[in-house]
């Protein structure tokens, strides 16, 4: 079954999973790439999203994905305080290629 994406798992929905028959609030998740949806499953009921190897990536006009989620941990960040009591922040990253810059 395809579950939602959430703001902590935006890749949730790009994930195999099944449905505890007991506990209906459960969900178990297919692990490595045999639980990944095919190559181009929609991924989100209000954007133009698409699953590619497990993730859920957005789409330009030009079929280029514009961007990428990935979830890190707070403490990897480069601008985490030593000490502070961080959660799990969503960090985007751009895969448009906009040319070279000159030094």
């Amino acid at each position: 079954m395809q579950i939602s994406s959430s703001i902590h798992d935006p890749d949730r929905s790009c994930r195999v999973s099944c449905q505890d028959e007991i506990l209906r609030h459960r969900y178990y998740f297919v692990v490595g790439s045999y639980g990944f949806f095919p190559l181009g499953t929609k991924c989100s009921h209000h954007q133009e999203r698409y699953c590619i190897n497990g993730k859920c990536l957005e789409f330009g006009d030009d079929d280029v994905p514009l961007t990428e989620t990935l979830r890190i941990s707070s403490a990897e960040s480069p601008d985490s305080k030593v000490g502070a009591n961080n959660t799990d922040d969503i960090w985007l990253w751009s895969l448009r290629y906009d040319g070279y810059k000159d030094l």
